[in-house]
């Protein structure tokens, strides 16, 4: 039977040093009454493997974001529909797995996570730092990636289809067998915005190829767009993917790359 638990219980509980949390289903009517009142929520290392979360931590329009720590917490298969973890510490955490449709992972950081098998789907990931975390088998579709960090990712069969990752690196990525279908990208020439400090100027230079040494191996690019911010709208094979991978590559002209 499925435990439900506030999250006044669930950080009295962290406080005394439990942290296994398995399969606990967050009770929203309770949490709704007072939770906003909380200001910082630190669950680093907690286990919520199987928990269900879906619209608990969602905070209305004007109301103060959470400041949520996650880091090296266990979420894999875990509910997490809805949810919003804007700015939320997730390096390290175990999300394998975890439903996160229509989620809000908006300048997360999430490096070194696992991610692997997760449903991201109408996920938005915006500005997030998702660099060397696992999406092997990862389901994003129609995802809102817009300057999120993908750099040294393994994305290994990861679902894109319809994907807007308009200004996310790729640097080093493993994009094989990445199903590309629809997905919109553009390429961001370097201006002064602060919004874009946190990621690093670097990788929006405009001498840096988004797809950086990043593994094509069995990439279709010509099912995606490829439409671009304030530059031509050529394909510019250096411009995109200097020194990357081609194996078996289809390229937007429909060539073949090996």
């Amino acid at each position: 039977m499925t435990r439900k638990m506030t999250t006044e219980e669930l950080l009295e509980r962290y406080a005394a040093e439990e942290r296994d949390f398995t399969g606990i289903e967050f009770d929203k009517s309770e949490a709704d009454k007072g939770d906003r009142r909380i200001k910082k929520i630190d669950l680093s290392g907690v286990n919520l493997s199987g928990a269900i979360f879906r619209d608990a931590v969602r905070s209305g329009i004007g109301t103060p974001r959470y400041h949520l720590n996650l880091r090296n917490a266990n979420l894999s298969n875990t509910d997490l529909r809805n949810v919003d973890f804007y700015e939320a510490n997730l390096e390290g955490a175990d999300l394998s797995g975890a439903d996160l449709r229509g989620a809000n992972l908006a300048s997360s950081k999430t490096t070194g996570a696992n991610l692997s098998r997760a449903n991201l789907t109408d996920a938005d990931i915006s500005d997030a730092r998702l660099d060397e975390v696992d999406l092997r088998e990862a389901n994003l579709t129609r995802v809102y990636a817009g300057g999120c960090d993908f750099s040294g990712a393994d994305m290994t069969d990861a679902i894109l289809i319809e994907a807007d990752l308009n200004e996310a690196p790729f640097m080093g990525t493993n994009l094989t067998r990445v199903n590309l279908r629809g997905a919109k990208f553009g390429y961001y020439y370097y201006e002064e915005d602060e919004n874009y400090q946190e990621i690093g100027e670097e990788l929006f230079d405009p001498h840096v190829p988004l797809m950086h040494e990043a593994n094509l191996t069995d990439v279709d690019l010509s099912v995606t767009d490829l439409g671009v911010t304030d530059s031509p709208s050529s394909w510019d094979e250096d411009l995109w993917c200097r020194n990357a991978v081609f194996c078996n590559t289809v390229m937007p002209d429909g060539t073949v790359r090996n």
